[in-house]
């Protein structure tokens, strides 16, 4: 074996896929440290390799998935040879039997180099070459299963026909999903989705793993069987955040609402909302959050129902509300995540984490990245955060879910768009006012009573600094008011400063209240300010 074909090969399906094929855990391949049967395997890759030619363009990326989903049967034969341990693909389910193929058949794809940008292209393939391989066969054993069956074919009627493969073409239904959307569904798509998404699910994992694959694509078809037969479940929901990345790949970052990690490469891609790009590109996707929502069938249409083009009918308005409930939770977990990343850090790095994309992964739903958040440049720069840091985002997430009051989410959604939306500092600076009003604001004497709680809250102990700090609090505040009230503004380099000052006594306030007894259990902003001020509320 040469070095040109180890060099061949690893530039165009990339250096992790080649060591999966060598089962090499080294992070540099030499080609004279190969062993035979490893060389062997290189020599194959890059005759691969060769008929897509040595300068892929993008298109011949989409042709290199295709030769890898194509040479899967050759592929497992070389890694065994190379002493992979060989999985075993049997299964007493006859649909598991056929989503454990599947898997094993496009997995490899998770791991090639170089994935272009369009996030849906990549969905596209991984679906496609599911349904090339598993929809009619597939497709036939959910019409057949006692429960996926209910998916398409009416449980009160007895006239499904014959189930062959006529049947998966004439057989559809119109499906109304309170976590991943709704739509029309047919056999072969569905079981182009169920086999896709234990893939899907792998690659938001740091480092993905086949094992981890068949695991979720066996999760994934219970869940299709729960939801089949109509009851309430969970489904997977990942979120993309940028402008924050971890130091390491295996830095994660557990939190009562869901998992900060690092995504796979592919994971990365498909986090990427469809829209417009930012000076030329789309801001990559750092970090994703992996949390849960409930899911639920609450509606299916065996056949096109008669008002499926006049949606304000007696199902519509109640649908989008149970939608819009289904979503609370996730889009309050992640600014409750993102704020306790901000608690963690420093005034000189704030981690002001910009949430992408949302996800909702379903084995019954083609993916879909829905755009949220903030498009254009950003008022903070990106931050790496350190295990340390890491750690501390742990701890504050846990204060945050054990403590935070809703009365203070208008501040905490205050704060984040302060640092992660405004672009405008002065926007940001009124945001950041706004903040210390939802902690300690009242109708009248509003500024004495914000200023003055604030001081007191940051500096208990010394009258002086107390003082100090009060006086540059209420010129602050006062600042904040002439601006909203008309007054000229001020030069860049001002807004910047008052919009930083305003941002740090916020955050600090937020972290001294979390350690003032008593204080996060009052039910409004009155009541915090007589506690701090006064050493007393009325509850």
């Amino acid at each position: 074996m040469s070095e040109e074909s180890l060099a061949l090969a690893t530039s165009v399906f990339g250096d992790e896929f080649v060591r999966w094929v060598l089962n090499a855990e080294a992070l540099s391949i030499a080609a004279d440290a190969l062993a035979p049967e490893q060389a062997g395997a290189v020599e194959f890759l890059a005759g691969l390799a060769s008929s897509l030619g040595e300068a892929p363009s993008l298109p011949d990326r989409w042709a290199a998935l295709t030769v890898i989903i194509r040479a899967h049967e050759t592929i497992a034969v070389l890694r065994a040879e190379c002493g992979a341990t060989v999985l075993s693909l049997d299964s007493d389910d006859p649909i598991e039997q056929i989503l454990i193929e599947g898997v094993s058949r496009i997995f490899p794809a998770l791991l090639l180099a170089g994935p272009p940008e369009d996030s849906f292209m990549i969905g596209v393939e991984l679906f496609s070459a599911a349904v090339e391989f598993a929809g009619e066969r597939l497709g036939l054993a959910l019409l057949r299963d006692a429960a996926l069956r209910r998916l398409f074919l009416d449980p009160a009627s007895s006239d499904s026909g014959e189930i062959d493969a006529a049947a998966l073409d004439r057989i559809i239904a119109n499906h109304w999903w309170l976590g991943a959307g709704g739509g029309t569904a047919f056999p072969r798509i569905v079981a182009g989705q169920i086999v896709t998404f234990g893939v899907l699910r792998a690659s938001f994992d740091s480092r993905p793993t086949i094992d981890d694959a068949i695991r979720y694509a066996r999760e994934g078809l219970q869940i299709a069987r729960e939801l089949a037969t109509g009851k309430v479940t969970r489904i997977p929901v990942i979120v993309g955040l940028s402008n924050v990345a971890f130091a390491t790949q295996d830095t994660t970052a557990d939190t009562p609402w869901g998992s900060l990690r690092v995504p796979g490469a592919i994971g990365s891609r498909l986090l990427h909302a469809p829209g417009p790009a930012v000076a030329g590109q789309h801001r990559a996707v750092s970090l994703a959050w992996v949390t849960s929502c409930e899911e639920e069938l609450f509606r299916v249409d065996y056949r096109w129902p008669e008002d499926q083009g006049s949606h304000p009918n007696s199902w519509w308005a109640e649908y989008s509300r149970q939608l819009a409930d289904t979503a609370a939770p996730v889009l309050a977990g992640i600014n409750r995540v993102r704020f306790s990343m901000l608690l963690a850090s420093g005034p000189e790095a704030l981690a002001a984490a910009v949430v992408e994309s949302r996800v909702a992964l379903s084995p019954l739903t083609m993916i879909t990245a829905l755009p949220i958040g903030a498009t254009g440049p950003l008022p903070m720069p990106n931050v790496v955060i350190s295990d340390a840091k890491a750690e501390m985002i742990k701890n504050w997430s846990r204060k945050v879910g054990d403590q935070h009051p809703d009365s203070l989410d208008i501040g905490m959604r205050r704060i984040l768009s302060a640092v992660a939306v405004r672009l405008d500092v002065l926007d940001g600076f009124i945001d950041a006012v706004m903040c210390w009003e939802n902690m300690f604001g009242a109708a009248n004497d509003t500024s004495f009573k914000v200023c003055g709680s604030l001081a007191k809250l940051l500096e208990p102990d010394d009258s002086e600094a107390r003082r100090v700090l009060f006086a540059r609090l209420v010129k602050l505040y006062n600042a904040r008011s002439a601006l909203v009230h008309g007054s000229k503004e001020p030069d860049i380099a001002l807004a910047a400063s008052l919009r930083d000052d305003a941002v740090d006594v916020a955050l600090r306030a937020f972290r001294a209240a979390y350690s003032y007894p008593g204080l996060l259990s009052l039910k409004d902003s009155v009541q915090r300010s007589k506690l701090v001020m006064l050493g007393f509320a009325d509850g």
